[in-house]
């Protein structure tokens, strides 16, 4: 059911059958996107890779638990800051498993792989959540869902 559900989703094509169940597996590459894209993406997953380095050294030296209990600080250069500016810092943090990422130009943090880009780890502020599970600082806000973040409140609400 989920399954055709998705399916229903992607865009149509020639001899795209009804069903998923009826259709064949895809070749490789038949959904390759643009250099340009796959290069973004590349740098994408890199940022994130040097960020779960210092989550894994913040976890054994028991500064967080899981990264949820972590609030991340990137020091970028201007033009890291630019990228990382690129995609909502939501995303990011949705990304790299984490409650909350600040941005801040300049040096500081461990560097790992990725050039312009130092990591810092430390507890994240707020409560957590008992939905998402994300630590913030407006748990409760909404009278109703004393225990929930208000973007999930929003969300149950609806």
């Amino acid at each position: 059911f989920t399954s055709q559900e998705i399916w229903s989703f992607v865009p149509d094509f020639d001899g795209k059958q009804k069903y998923v169940a009826f259709e064949d597996m895809a070749a490789a590459g038949v959904w390759a996107q643009s250099e340009e894209f796959r290069a973004k993406w590349d740098r994408i997953i890199a940022v994130r890779d040097d960020v779960k380095k210092v989550l894994e050294q913040a976890r054994a030296e028991k500064a967080i638990g899981s990264s949820l209990e972590a609030k991340v600080t990137l020091y970028c250069t201007p033009e890291m800051a630019a990228f990382i500016a690129t995609i909502p810092v939501e995303q990011w943090e949705d990304l790299m498993i984490v409650s909350q990422l600040e941005v801040v130009e300049g040096e500081g943090g461990a560097h790992g792989e990725v050039e312009g880009l130092g990591v810092a780890v430390q507890h994240a502020e707020g409560e957590k959540c008992q939905r998402c599970w994300k630590y913030t600082a407006d748990i409760g806000s909404d009278a109703q869902h004393p225990c929930l973040c208000a973007r999930c409140a929003a969300v149950i609400a609806e």
